[in-house]
């Protein structure tokens, strides 16, 4: 698998853990995430505005496949998230949609099963992308995993979403030329919505 060369560069630079800036660290935060290349670019690009947060990232990951750095999938990734959590925070979810529809309710079940129902649930939905190159799926399916999404995270007592599925179909100009990777006008979008969604916060 190539990565474009921006991201690879990204890779290489940082191994993708962003947490709030320097000094005393709290033990819990109020807004954890994980995901892949899409939350990684956004989290990099330093237009996330709440300094609560503690997000990991890594390009390449899959809800069972570790990422570039072989560190973990976003499985493996979960409970050490949630040991990072704090009751009635936000957990933000981001993750490729590669494989069966099946296969995606399962990972998503998995994750509200896992996720307990003090915290908040912010799924980012997935987009398709147009070249082929990641991902093996079609856009109608793009489209039915965006449902299911939808389904599992509103077992969730208190949940939102990020659009970024809507947003990419109405402004094609937030992902790059593989139809799956933000823009610089995609990643602040992207960090906008999510900091709107979780109540920004210094």
């Amino acid at each position: 698998m190539k990565l474009p060369l921006k991201l690879f560069a990204f890779v290489v630079f940082f191994t993708a853990v962003t947490a709030a800036p320097a000094g005393a660290a709290p033990a819990h935060y109020r807004v954890v995430g994980t995901g892949d290349s899409i939350l990684f670019l956004v989290a990099m690009s330093g237009q996330l505005q709440s300094t609560d947060r503690w997000i990991d990232t890594e390009a390449g990951r899959q809800a069972y496949v570790k990422g570039l750095d072989n560190r973990y999938s976003t499985a493996q990734m979960l409970p050490i998230l949630l040991a990072k959590s704090q009751p009635g925070g936000w957990v933000v979810v981001q993750d490729d949609t590669a494989g069966t529809s099946a296969e995606w309710q399962k990972v998503i079940h998995n994750y509200v099963e896992k996720i307990p129902n003090d915290r908040c649930i912010l799924a980012v939905l997935p987009v398709v992308a147009r070249t082929g190159v990641w991902d093996l799926i079609s856009p109608e399916q793009s489209v039915v995993n965006a449902r299911i999404t939808r389904i599992e995270v509103n077992r969730q007592p208190c949940h939102a979403y990020v659009r970024w599925d809507l947003a990419v179909n109405n402004h094609p100009e937030f992902v790059t030329a593989d139809g799956k990777h933000p823009t610089d006008l995609g990643m602040a979008w992207l960090a906008a919505a999510i900091d709107n969604a979780v109540g920004f916060r210094v």
